[in-house]
């Protein structure tokens, strides 16, 4: 159950959700909530007894456990380092960081997650890299996956391809066939490049049509609230918590060790 109230673009962006299937790319701008979309679609279509499973950068982890707790009332497990350890009778909501799920990924498969929420999820543009390629294996057969971010291409059309591969491998097609499409292909000594960008406005009527929730705050101004200021909790190492506690208590003290 949702305890916070939502607003009327942020039901919108629920229900578009669920024409999408539940497989969607959230990319509203910062600021509009899609951390409360995320969680009141998994509260309206999760059955008793499943599992949402986020996966974020590591300092937002703290911040979805609060999320997590303000909008359901639930507790959150929140995973932390790259020793596995067994996961108790299937939770709620689990919350990893991108970094260290590679080793997790058979622990967090077996909880047969309902859902996949992929925050900042311009964090894996990159193929190659073991990030990725840990994500991808995650989400390969979960029914339901939301990725979300205010800046889903960063730069290049062909960041995207990635986390549209998860979300609809079929409809995207390989990585070559989508760079030469949108990536403005050039071809080098050392084979295709796909480093620029073309048919953008094809590329962007084919993600609204199949996947993509975006609005900017201008889109809706008349619904927002007055601006209101949030604290991201971070948990910091027991090191760099002395340093803190050092600075806090003693500045100078601080700058000259």
């Amino acid at each position: 159950m949702i305890l916070t109230a939502s607003l009327p673009f942020q039901a919108e962006g629920v229900r578009l959700i669920e024409k999408f299937g539940g497989r969607a790319l959230l990319a509203d701008s910062m600021g509009l909530g899609k951390s409360h979309q995320f969680l009141l679609w998994c509260e309206r279509n999760m059955p008793e007894g499943r599992t949402a499973l986020v996966v974020c950068p590591a300092g937002l982890k703290y911040n979805w456990e609060a999320e997590v707790r303000k909008h359901t009332g639930e507790a959150s497990l929140v995973l932390d380092g790259m020793k596995v350890s067994p996961v108790p009778s299937p939770p709620r909501y689990v919350v990893i960081n991108y970094d260290i799920l590679a080793p997790w990924v058979p622990t967090l498969k077996a909880l047969d997650p309902f859902v996949v929420g992929l925050d900042e999820c311009h964090k894996v543009k990159d193929p190659k890299t073991i990030r990725t390629k840990a994500t991808k294996h995650l989400t390969n057969g979960v029914k339901h996956l939301i990725a979300m971010s205010g800046t889903p291409l960063e730069i290049r059309p062909i960041e995207l391809w990635p986390v549209l591969n998860m979300l609809e491998p079929k409809y995207w097609g390989p990585h070559a066939v989508f760079g030469h499409l949108y990536g403005g292909p050039r071809k080098t000594p050392w084979g295709w490049k796909f480093d620029g960008a073309s048919r953008l406005k094809e590329l962007r009527k084919r993600l609204v049509e199949r996947c993509m929730i975006r609005r900017r705050k201008e889109d809706v101004l008349e619904d927002l609230p007055q601006k209101m200021h949030n604290s991201v909790v971070l948990r910091l190492p027991p090191r760099a918590m002395r340093d803190y506690k050092l600075a806090e208590t003693d500045v100078a003290a601080w700058l000259k060790k």
